[in-house]
Formats: C-alpha cells, sequence, structure tokens
C-alpha cells in the first residue's frame, strides 16, 4: 500500500511539474494569472482545471486553437483558484470554464464558443 501511495506521489509531483514547464508559468506559484492565446476579446475566460484532468488539457488546447485568451486556476495547487472555483458554483468537477458571468461545467466547447459570440 506505501508503495502505490508513494507513485501516486511521484506521479502526481512529475505531471505537475510537466504541467508548469509547459505553461511558461511567470509566477512562482502554482496559480496561472498569465492571459493565453493571441485574441483581443472582450470576454473575461477562466479556466479551473487540474494538471491531470484529461478534459482541462482538451479544454487549454481548444482555447489555443481558438485564440481565445483566457486566465487559468490549477484547483489542486492554488488556494486562491479553489475558493474561485467554488464561488462560481463549482461542485468537484472539472473543466469548469466561465465566460463573464456564465458558467460551464465540464468539456462542453460548443457552449463556450456560443457564449464568445454573445
Amino acid at each position: 500500500m506505501k508503495i502505490v501511495a508513494v507513485l501516486f506521489v511521484a506521479f502526481a509531483a512529475l505531471t505537475s511539474g510537466a504541467f508548469v514547464a509547459t505553461m511558461n508559468l511567470a509566477t512562482p506559484d502554482t496559480t496561472l494569472a498569465t492571459q493565453q492565446g493571441a485574441a483581443q476579446t472582450d470576454k473575461n475566460v477562466v479556466l479551473y482545471a487540474t494538471a491531470w484532468c484529461g478534459y482541462c488539457k482538451k479544454m487549454r488546447a481548444f482555447f489555443d486553437a481558438h485564440n481565445i485568451p483566457y486566465v487559468e486556476f490549477d484547483i489542486d495547487n492554488s488556494q486562491e483558484g479553489l475558493d474561485r472555483y467554488y464561488s462560481v458554483g463549482g461542485t468537484g468537477g472539472v473543466p469548469l470554464v466561465t465566460v463573464n458571468d456564465a458558467v460551464v461545467k465540464g468539456f462542453n466547447p460548443s457552449r463556450v464558443l456560443q457564449l464568445m459570440q454573445n
């Protein structure tokens, strides 16, 4: 049992480190305060995610492919991100995206695009 726990912690540390390296963090903590993408928009897009979530990874790729600037909070590693996640209605699932005041739970790119166009 101890070996499984050690392996899990090692895996989490490795994947968390890989996540940090690929996101080019400008801040020393795990809160992503840098905006991604190049498009100019009047929409405030926030992604609440984790490093290990496959659908979170797909959501990041979707934002990048559509040049949608966003701010990301890793709710596993940022107390501020976790607090914000719960304040917008997060209940334990990721990804959770907010577009201005609208909340999109789960991986739903079509709904995000719809909100971006409104």
